[in-house]
């Protein structure tokens, strides 16, 4: 499990590029809620001979560091799965 923090920042109107920050089991994230909720949208494919595709998005409507007025930091997931039924 792993996260990946884009940050960027506007002065004077105008976006500034910001840092990408890594975070991976095993760092300190302290700071960090252990819970968010929010809404996921799945949708998928099944055919007669076992064949099956599926993709999801999940949007968290939780800040996960709320300590930082200034920081947001919210979950955004994606994903892909592909199968076959015996």
């Amino acid at each position: 499990m792993s996260a990946n923090v884009k940050s960027t920042s506007t002065v004077e109107g105008v976006k500034q590029p910001g840092q990408n920050i890594n975070y991976t089991i095993g760092d300190n994230v302290d700071d960090l809620k252990l819970m968010d909720y929010g809404v996921n949208a799945l949708a998928g494919f099944a055919s007669n001979s076992g064949f099956q595709v599926s993709a999801g998005y999940g949007y968290g409507f939780t800040n996960v560091l709320p300590e930082q007025n200034d920081v947001k930091i919210k979950n955004r997931i994606f994903n892909i799965s592909l199968g076959y039924s015996l």
